[in-house]
């Protein structure tokens, strides 16, 4: 059943990740945790996302994502998560009750990006806002991702980070508002 295209009403939670109680498992099972560049631990033979891409090169010369407001469109966000302290809105479109990710997808994607402890994110210092437009079962509808993107567009936000798969070329309503 798809929703009519429209302004869908987001359940909105604007509160940082790590003031949402209780650890979801989705949450624990996919964000990273291995010490990365200022972190403890990790594998030495198993290079953290930051250094393989060299990312310190680009924290030497101030680009930490200081000042970037970027959106992650995906699957929520999992709770108690300390280090992700950026985490600015926390939104869900989807037809569940909260923006928790059950999946861990979402979680994963906003470490890479703004982790600022343990494996460090490549952008630890971007202020995050987190649209779920994915449900548990990872279904979402154009019309969730359309009223998420007027959304994102009147926050002002720098980068839109999509984590989309499949034939979404062909959903033109979709492919025209991915141009606005």
């Amino acid at each position: 059943q798809r929703r009519l295209l429209g302004f869908h009403h987001a359940k909105k939670t604007v509160a940082p990740a790590a003031e949402h109680g209780g650890a979801s498992a989705a949450a624990s099972a996919a964000a990273p945790t291995a010490g990365g560049a200022g972190g403890a631990g990790g594998s030495a033979s198993a290079p953290q996302v930051a250094s393989r891409l060299h990312a310190e090169a680009l924290w030497r010369l101030g680009y930490t994502g200081k000042g970037v407001r970027v959106a992650v469109f995906d699957t929520g966000l999992g709770r108690d998560l300390p280090q992700l302290p950026n985490v600015e809105e926390r939104t869900n479109w989807t037809d569940e009750e909260d923006s928790d990710d059950k999946v861990g997808h979402g979680t994963f994607v906003a470490s890479v990006i703004g982790s600022r402890s343990g494996c460090r994110g490549l952008a630890p210092d971007a202020t995050l806002h987190i649209f779920k437009v994915f449900n548990s079962k990872q279904v979402s509808y154009t019309s969730w991702f359309l009223d998420a993107f007027d959304y994102a567009l009147r926050a002002r936000v720098h980068v839109l980070n999509l984590s989309i798969g499949g034939p979404d070329f062909a959903d033109r309503p979709f492919m025209r508002k991915v141009r606005t």
